[in-house]
C-alpha cells in the first residue's frame, strides 16, 4: 500500500447540501428540468447557482444550520425586481425546498423536491486525495476530466508517480476508477469508489496485494477553480421566468 494518497476534509453529513440537485417543473408549457448546485464551506456558508429557462442565478446569503439551508436570490421579471428565499433540508440523495417569490408586493410560495444529479461535468477538475492506510496516510492528485460527457483522468502521487485512470465512471452519482500498479516487485490493484458532495468527497479504497484484500477510506476536496480573465464575482439580476409562473 506505500504507494497510494491524501489530503483534508471530508464530505460531511447526510444534511450536507453540497452537490448537484435536478427537479422538474412545469411552467405551463410542459416541464423544465431546473438545477440546483450548492457548496458549503468549513464554516457553513453556502454557495451555489440555480439554472432554470435562463441563468445561472447565483446565490446569495446562503447558510447551513442545524442541518437545515437558506438562500436567497435575486432576480428579475418583465424588467421588475424579484426576490427569492429558499428553506429547506437534504437527507442523502433528497432535498426538500420552499420558496417564498416576491414580486410587486405579493409573495407565492413554492415547494422543491429534487433528487441529486451528479453530472460528469460536476466531477471534473484536480481533486487532493487522502487515503488512510493502516500504516500511514498517503497523498495523491486526481485530475478528472470530462468533455461531451465522458471521463477521463490520471492519478499523480510522489511516492507511486503518474497513472491513467482506468474503468473510469459516474454511476449513480458514485465516481469510481481502478489502478493498477507495481510496489517492490509485486502488483497491487486498487478499486476507488466515491460520493462527489460538491468540491467535497469520501469512499473507500479497495486494495489487493500479496494475496491480501482489505479497504481503508479517503477523502478529497477539489481545488478551486481558476476564474477566466474578466469573470465578475458580483451577481447578476436576470430574468426570472424560471421561477415565476
Amino acid at each position: 500500500m506505500a504507494a497510494i494518497a491524501q489530503s483534508p476534509d471530508s464530505a460531511g453529513s447526510e444534511n450536507d447540501p453540497s452537490g448537484t440537485w435536478a427537479w422538474e417543473q412545469d411552467f405551463g408549457d410542459g416541464p423544465v428540468q431546473q438545477i440546483l448546485k450548492l457548496n458549503a464551506n468549513a464554516k457553513n456558508r453556502l454557495f451555489g447557482t440555480y439554472i432554470g429557462k435562463s441563468g445561472p442565478h447565483r446565490i446569495s446569503n446562503g447558510r447551513l444550520e442545524n442541518g437545515k439551508f437558506s438562500f436567497e436570490l435575486e432576480l428579475e421579471y418583465e424588467g421588475k425586481p424579484v426576490h427569492v428565499a429558499c428553506t429547506g433540508q437534504a437527507q442523502g440523495d433528497e432535498l426538500k425546498a420552499k420558496c417564498d417569490i416576491t414580486a410587486d408586493g405579493e409573495t407565492n410560495t413554492h415547494e422543491i423536491v429534487a433528487k441529486r444529479a451528479t453530472r460528469p461535468v460536476d466531477v471534473a477538475g484536480k481533486w487532493n486525495v487522502r487515503v488512510e492506510a493502516p500504516d500511514k496516510v498517503y497523498e495523491a492528485v486526481l485530475d478528472i476530466t470530462a468533455k461531451k460527457g465522458k471521463l477521463s483522468g490520471t492519478y499523480v502521487s510522489e511516492e507511486a508517480g503518474q497513472f491513467e485512470l482506468e474503468d473510469l465512471k459516474l454511476e449513480d452519482n458514485i465516481l469510481s476508477f481502478s489502478l493498477s500498479m507495481d510496489v517492490e516487485g509485486n502488483p497491487l490493484a486498487l478499486q476507488f469508489k466515491g460520493k462527489p458532495r460538491g468540491n467535497k468527497m469520501d469512499g473507500t479504497v479497495t486494495y489487493t496485494y500479496q494475496g491480501e484484500t482489505g479497504e481503508v477510506p479517503l477523502s478529497a476536496t477539489r481545488e478551486p477553480r481558476a476564474k477566466k480573465q474578466g469573470e465578475s464575482a458580483r451577481p447578476r439580476l436576470q430574468r426570472a421566468e424560471a421561477v415565476i409562473e
